[in-house]
């Protein structure tokens, strides 16, 4: 995804990564808090994803960024998983499975 923000005009120096997570809920929370410890003012966030993620992921940010932030998301195209096609392997629709009982998950906490 670094890569991919740079080829359209991030400059290195605005991207941040968070290398420890091992979902999307850990990303968001540990993303979020590095955000606020590296540039607490700034109010306007990117988000670059796979389209896989993008809604699950919008939503975790949304609910864990400050109010006086923006968020703007963007996403590639994910090559396995997508609309037209993730019902047809188990493994497409596990992932669409698991992402389900994560934002369920999400909203229990």
């Amino acid at each position: 995804m670094q890569g991919y923000a740079i080829e359209h005009g991030v400059p290195e120096s605005d991207i941040i990564i968070e290398p420890k997570a091992r979902d999307t809920i850990e990303n968001a929370k540990l993303s979020c808090q590095l955000i606020q410890a590296c540039v607490p003012a700034v109010s306007n966030i990117g988000l670059l994803t796979t389209a896989f993620h993008i809604k699950r992921a919008e939503h975790l940010f949304k609910a864990l960024l400050s109010e006086n932030q923006t968020l703007h998301c963007f996403y590639v195209n994910d090559r396995t998983t997508r609309r037209e096609n993730w019902w047809l392997t188990e493994a497409a629709r596990q992932r669409v499975l698991h992402s389900y009982k994560t934002l369920q998950g999400f909203h229990a906490n």
